[in-house]
C-alpha cells in the first residue's frame, strides 16, 4: 500500500476512536448547558456584548458550576446529563425540537434533571411556538401576548423594563423587558408575577415552576432577564442564580484553585490553593501528598494512564485531567484558562480532546489560569470572557493560537440598549478583540453561515469573519459563493449576494509564521473536533515548523 494512503487511513481511524473517546469515568460536576443547537437560539454564552451572556457564565463558574453549550441535537447529549445538571432551552427563530427531543428532554427530567424553558412576548419568528412541545409536558402555556408597561410610565421611569416579584423566592424588583405570560395547571405554581394597574387583572404571571417526580421546571416568557445589559437590573442577577440551584437541587461546590487543571508527563507536583483539609481521588495513577501548608498543597501525581484526580473539601473541589505523554521530551503547549477563557476539560465545549490530539502528536499539553507562558513553545487562548490583562507577556510566545465565536453588536444602537444604560449598564469590553489587535487582526461582530450548520472547505460551525492587515496573513478556510451573514444590525437573517456585500472572499482562518486566528472555536472542542481532521493536521505542521 501507499505510504500516503496508509497514513490516511491510520488517521481515519484515530479521529473515529477520538469521536467515540468516553467521559464516563470523569469526576462528576454539576453542569449548566445551555441549548444552542439551531441557528440563533437564545444569545451566545461566550458573547461579553450587551446581548450576550458572560457575564452569567462567570456568575455561574465562581458558584462552582461548569458551563457547557450544546450545538448537536439534544438527543446526542442529553444521556451525558444526570441529576443535578441544569439544561437552559432558550427561544429561537422559526425553528423546533424533534419529537425525538423532546422525548430525551422528558426523560432527562424523570431521571432528576432540571430545565430552565425561556421563552418570549410574542411569535413574530416562532419563539414562542419553539418551546410549546416542551413544556406542554408539564401543563405549562406560553401565551402570545406582550407584558409591558405604558409609554407614559417608561418616560417617568427613565426606562422600559417591568418590575416584577418572586413569592416562591421571597425576591422583589426583577426586571424583565417585555415578557408573555403563562397559563398553566393546578399543579404548577407562579414563580414570576408582575403587578400593575394597565394589565388584564392587574396581575400577570411572567414564569412557573414546577417539580416533576425526581425533575424539576422552570419557565419564564422573556429572555433579557439574564443577558448582560438585563442581569444588572435590581435583583437580576441573585434572581437567576437562585433559580439555577433550584433547578439543580444539588449543593455545588466552589473551585478550588490548582496551578494546573491539565499537564502532559509521567509524574508531576501540583499546587492547590485552600485552607480546608482536601480529600484525592484518582483515576489513571496514584497522588501523595508532598507538604501542606497554611493556605495551601502541594501533590505527587504519578501517571500510569491518561485520567483525573478530584480533590475535595467541604466546601470546595478541583478536578485535574493528566495524559501520558508519547515522549518526555518536545513542544510544549499551554491551553491559557485565565480571563473564564475556554477550558480544557471534558465538557461539549471543552478542550480536552484537542490536548489529546496534540499530545498524540508529541506535543506535551498543559492547561492552566496562572503561571508564566516563558516556559510553553505554543499558547492557545479561546473565547476570554473578562478584560485580558497578560497582553505584554504573550510577546515571548512563539506561536500563539486565538480563538473567537460569532458576537452581536448592537451596543448602543437599540432601545433596549439605551434603556438598560440609564439603569447603570457600561458597554462591556472586547476581550479577544483587544489582544488580536496587537497583531493586526480583528475579530468582527457578524455571524456567517453555511446551509443550517455551515460548513465550508472544512467544517465551521457558526463562526465570524477575522479581519487581517493584507499581505500579514494566509488564508485557511473562507467564505464562498453559497454563504450567507445575519445582518446583525437589524436583528434580521437576510442572504448577503454578490458586490458590495460578497462574502466568497470572507476569511474565518487565517495564519503567519506566529498567529493562527480561527473565528470559531466549536471546530475544536470536544463535541466537533471529530470532523476537524483536515485542520488540525495543518495546525500540527504550522506548530513545528
Amino acid at each position: 500500500m501507499h505510504k500516503s494512503k496508509f497514513s490516511l487511513i491510520i488517521m481515519f481511524i484515530y479521529i473515529i476512536l477520538l469521536s467515540q473517546a468516553s467521559f464516563a469515568e470523569s469526576p462528576r460536576s454539576f453542569k449548566v448547558v445551555f441549548d444552542e443547537s439551531h441557528f440563533l437560539q437564545g444569545w451566545p454564552v461566550w458573547d461579553t456584548s450587551f446581548f450576550g451572556k458572560s457575564k452569567l457564565a462567570t456568575c455561574l463558574m465562581d458558584e462552582g458550576y461548569i458551563v457547557d453549550v450544546n450545538t448537536l441535537p439534544l438527543d446526542k447529549i442529553i444521556n451525558d446529563l444526570g441529576k443535578g445538571d441544569v439544561l437552559v432551552l432558550s427561544e429561537a427563530v422559526n425553528a423546533s425540537y424533534r419529537p425525538g427531543e423532546i422525548e430525551a428532554v422528558r426523560e432527562f427530567v424523570k431521571r432528576g434533571g432540571g430545565i430552565l424553558v425561556i421563552s418570549e412576548h410574542d411569535n413574530s419568528v416562532g419563539m414562542s411556538d419553539f418551546q410549546k412541545g416542551i413544556v406542554a409536558n408539564y401543563g405549562i402555556h406560553f401565551n402570545n401576548d406582550a407584558i409591558r408597561i405604558t409609554e407614559e410610565k417608561a418616560i417617568k421611569q427613565k426606562h422600559t423594563w417591568i418590575k416584577a416579584s418572586s413569592p416562591f423566592l421571597k425576591m422583589e424588583n426583577i426586571g424583565l423587558f417585555c415578557s408573555a405570560s403563562l397559563t398553566y395547571d393546578k399543579d404548577v405554581n407562579p414563580l414570576l408575577v408582575v403587578r400593575d394597574e394597565n394589565i388584564k387583572n392587574g396581575e400577570a404571571v411572567a414564569g412557573v415552576y414546577k417539580k416533576h417526580g425526581d425533575g424539576r421546571i422552570i419557565a419564564i416568557g422573556d429572555s433579557e432577564f439574564y443577558w448582560n445589559g438585563g442581569i444588572i437590573y435590581g435583583q437580576n442577577k441573585n434572581f437567576t442564580l437562585e433559580i439555577i440551584k433550584w433547578l439543580s437541587g444539588e449543593e455545588v461546590k466552589k473551585t478550588i484553585p490548582a496551578d494546573y487543571n491539565l499537564f502532559t508527563a509521567n509524574e508531576m507536583e501540583i499546587t492547590l490553593y485552600s485552607e480546608e483539609i482536601l480529600t484525592p481521588e484518582i483515576s489513571g495513577g496514584t497522588v501523595n501528598l508532598v507538604k501542606q501548608r497554611k493556605n495551601k498543597s502541594v501533590w505527587n501525581i504519578k501517571v500510569e494512564k491518561d485520567g483525573w484526580v478530584r480533590f475535595v473539601s467541604d466546601k470546595g473541589m478541583a478536578v485535574v485531567y493528566f495524559l501520558l505523554p508519547k515522549n518526555n521530551e518536545g513542544m510544549k503547549f499551554l491551553i491559557d484558562e485565565s480571563h473564564y477563557a475556554r477550558k480544557a476539560d471534558a465538557s461539549l465545549s471543552g478542550l480536552y480532546k484537542m490536548a489529546c490530539f496534540l499530545r498524540d502528536n508529541g506535543i506535551l499539553t498543559f492547561s492552566s489560569s496562572s503561571g508564566s507562558y516563558k516556559e510553553y513553545d505554543a499558547v492557545l487562548i479561546a473565547t476570554p470572557l473578562e478584560e485580558y490583562k497578560r497582553i505584554p507577556d504573550l510577546s515571548s510566545s512563539k506561536r500563539i493560537i486565538l480563538l473567537g465565536e460569532f458576537h452581536l453588536a448592537l451596543e448602543g444602537t437599540d432601545s433596549i440598549c439605551r434603556s438598560a444604560r440609564k439603569m447603570g449598564f457600561e458597554k462591556l469590553g472586547d476581550p479577544l478583540n483587544d489582544i488580536a489587535a496587537n497583531f493586526g487582526m480583528t475579530f468582527s461582530r457578524f455571524a456567517l453561515c453555511k446551509d443550517d450548520n455551515i460548513f465550508f472547505e472544512y467544517p465551521v460551525y457558526k463562526g465570524c469573519i477575522v479581519g487581517y492587515e493584507k499581505n500579514n496573513f494566509d488564508v485557511w478556510i473562507k467564505g464562498d459563493e453559497k454563504c450567507w451573514g445575519e445582518d446583525i444590525g437589524s436583528g434580521m437573517i437576510s442572504p448577503l449576494t454578490k458586490g458590495e456585500n460578497d462574502l466568497s472572499d470572507t476569511t474565518i482562518m487565517i495564519a503567519n509564521d506566529r498567529i493562527l486566528a480561527s473565528g470559531d472555536t466549536d471546530i475544536f472542542t470536544n463535541a466537533h473536533i471529530s470532523e476537524s481532521q483536515d485542520i488540525l493536521n495543518r495546525i500540527i505542521i504550522w506548530l513545528k515548523k
